[in-house]
C-alpha cells in the first residue's frame, strides 16, 4: 500500500507518538516517585518524624479536603517568634505600599 493512498500510516504515527508520550511520562513518574533522592527517602522511612495534633490536623486536613487552614496562633505557639514574623510582615506590606503609591519605584519586576 501507498502511503498517500492510505491513511494507514498517518495512524500509526500518531499512535506511535501517543505510545512514546505515555512512556515518556512513566519515566518521569518513575523517576519522581521511585529514583530521586534516594537517600533521603531511605532516611526517611527508617526515621519517620513525629507530628503534634496541630500538624497531625493539617496533614489529616490536605488529605480529606486537599487544604488546610489553621490560625496563625495555632501554627507557630512561640510569642517572640509570632511577634517578630508578624513584624516583618507589617514591615513587608508597608514598605509595598508606599513603593506602589509611588508609582512603583524599588519593586521588584518580573517579565
Amino acid at each position: 500500500m501507498h502511503r498517500k493512498k492510505t491513511k494507514l500510516a498517518a495512524r500509526a504515527h500518531r499512535l506511535g507518538t501517543a505510545i512514546e508520550r505515555r512512556g515518556i511520562a512513566a519515566t518521569y513518574e518513575l523517576h519522581d516517585r521511585l529514583l530521586s533522592n534516594r537517600a533521603s527517602r531511605r532516611k526517611f522511612a527508617h526515621g519517620r518524624p513525629e507530628l503534634d495534633s496541630v500538624q497531625r490536623s493539617i496533614v489529616d486536613a490536605l488529605g480529606r479536603e486537599g487544604y488546610a487552614s489553621v490560625p496563625f496562633t495555632e501554627l507557630v505557639a512561640d510569642e517572640t517568634l509570632r511577634q517578630q514574623i508578624e513584624e516583618q510582615a507589617h514591615r513587608f506590606t508597608t514598605e509595598t505600599e508606599h513603593a506602589l503609591a509611588s508609582d512603583g519605584e524599588g519593586l521588584r519586576r518580573h517579565r
